[in-house]
């Protein structure tokens, strides 16, 4: 499938959001998409320009209970293993963008092992293999789900031997082969 065919936020208007800032809860309905963007790109395009891959939507919503309360909220989605904590800050005067907000999301570790040239090229040959056939298998599962990994550098994946899974940088199993 195309880039310029594929829409990660379908279906998304009147969506319902519960969402709980400063510990008071509040319900908001997505109204109308203003804009999507997403990185997804093949491993050339990513060892061109690299970027994780994403997909990020706005839209303008209303309060569910008070509709005149408008808003803009903006979705972010990656994969993740397990999302621990995330904590919003501000910037301080020497940030990029003074004033502007700052995230945190801290995230569970995946099992396995973060290879680089020297890790993989260190073990033994039908280990190398192995990877090999399980890299190529989770891009044809990928590749065959409409999905064009970004996988171009051996430091984004993760070997977990135990299970015979390569994943990307955070753990996603979307993809992971077993062999």
């Amino acid at each position: 499938m195309y880039d310029d065919e594929k829409e990660f936020f379908v279906g998304w208007e009147s969506r319902v959001i519960d969402l709980h800032v400063d510990h008071i809860a509040s319900t908001w309905v997505l109204d109308e998409k203003l804009a999507e963007l997403y990185h997804q790109h093949t491993a050339y395009e990513h060892h061109l320009r690299p970027r994780t891959a994403a997909a990020y939507g706005t839209f303008s919503c209303h309060e569910l209970h008070e509709p005149s309360s408008e808003a803009i909220i903006k979705v972010f989605m990656h994969s993740a293993p397990k999302l621990l904590h995330m904590e919003q800050n501000e910037q301080d005067h020497t940030g990029p963008v003074p004033g502007g907000f700052l995230f945190y999301l801290l995230i569970q570790r995946p099992p396995g092992q973060y290879l680089n040239h020297e890790i993989f090229w260190g073990m033994a040959e039908q280990d190398r293999w192995t990877i090999r056939r399980a890299f190529k298998q989770a891009w044809l599962d990928c590749v065959s789900s409409g999905f064009k990994p970004a996988m171009s550098a051996i430091e984004n994946l993760i070997w977990d031997a135990e299970k015979r899974k390569i994943m990307d940088c955070l753990g996603s199993s979307k993809g992971a082969a077993e062999i």
